[in-house]
């Protein structure tokens, strides 16, 4: 005997034969259909509906990025560290002396690298010898 089937849940796309199905109804009853076929409540589907007429699009919600938290002097104190250690591209010895900087928060080596890609620093292999850039004119 095999295991009973699980329920398969949509994803919260439409098919053309639903879109099609649903023209003639008024904005309340196409919202609790819409509601029913995605599984969600009524009230979201209004506050979609209440940001599309406010923006002329939907954004994607989630959590932002750790760079967007970050003002533009902690940025440019980051800089200033990395400008120090340009030639030796280590990122612990980066990461050392960013932790002792007191206008810096502690953060993580992966953290420090995803702000460091995000304010255009890039690793540049010439002759053997790695270097971190930030522009092209810098290069020696």
């Amino acid at each position: 005997m095999s295991p009973p089937k699980k329920r398969q849940h949509k994803l919260g796309h439409l098919s053309e034969a639903e879109k099609h199905s649903y023209e003639d109804k008024g904005t309340s009853e196409l919202v609790v259909e819409v509601a029913r076929m995605l599984g969600l409540a009524k009230s979201t589907i209004y506050r979609i509906l209440a940001e599309y007429k406010a923006k002329g699009k939907v954004g994607a919600s989630g959590r932002p990025s750790i760079t967007e938290s970050f003002d533009e002097s902690i940025k440019t104190d980051i800089r200033k560290v990395v400008h120090g250690f340009f030639f030796k591209n280590e990122l612990d010895k980066i990461l050392c002396e960013i932790k002792q900087w007191p206008t810096i928060p502690n953060m993580s080596r992966s953290t420090l690298y995803k702000v460091m890609r995000h304010i255009n620093f890039r690793n540049l292999k010439r002759n053997r010898k790695s270097l971190l850039i930030e522009r092209e004119e810098i290069v020696i």
